[in-house]
């Protein structure tokens, strides 16, 4: 492998990674947005509601925006279907875990619900890239792409 191939893979990736984070981050948004027309629209506003409806709809919006991130044009329908799946079971675990995470490690006096939203949409996002990620590297390394 020269060395302007193994500098086209690299800008790929960061260029692609970049890409992925800015999509995640805004389908996240829209997911939550969403989450609060439909608690307040359909749903009888209990906190549980309001914590289940947001985590999934930060997380299912986030693995969305990260599974198209790191879909390539060249592969099948298939494949891009697993991989926004794959960043969808990401983010919302993501999401799920940064809200528990936040909840002890943050600390923020006098803005209640800040800590846990800060850890779910930081979760959210990093587990929504990391399984598509991982589905990227293993087809590109099973093609012989690296």
């Amino acid at each position: 492998m020269d060395m302007s191939s193994l500098t086209d893979n690299i800008v790929a990736f960061v260029v692609r990674l970049l890409l992925a984070a800015c999509l995640a981050s805004f389908t996240a948004a829209i997911g939550y947005i969403f989450s609060w027309f439909m608690v307040v629209s359909f749903l009888e506003i209990t906190d549980t509601t309001v914590l289940v409806m947001s985590t999934t709809a930060l997380g299912a919006g986030a693995g969305i925006g990260a599974g198209i991130g790191w879909s390539i044009f060249e592969w099948s329908l298939s494949d891009s279907i697993v991989s926004a799946a794959l960043g969808i079971i990401g983010g919302i675990g993501g999401a799920w875990g940064g809200m528990y995470y936040g909840q002890t490690v943050y600390i923020m006096g006098g803005m209640p619900g800040i800590a846990e939203m800060s850890g779910m949409v930081r979760g959210a996002i990093i587990g929504a890239n990391c399984l598509p990620l991982a589905l990227t590297i293993y087809r590109a390394v099973r093609r012989g792409r690296f």
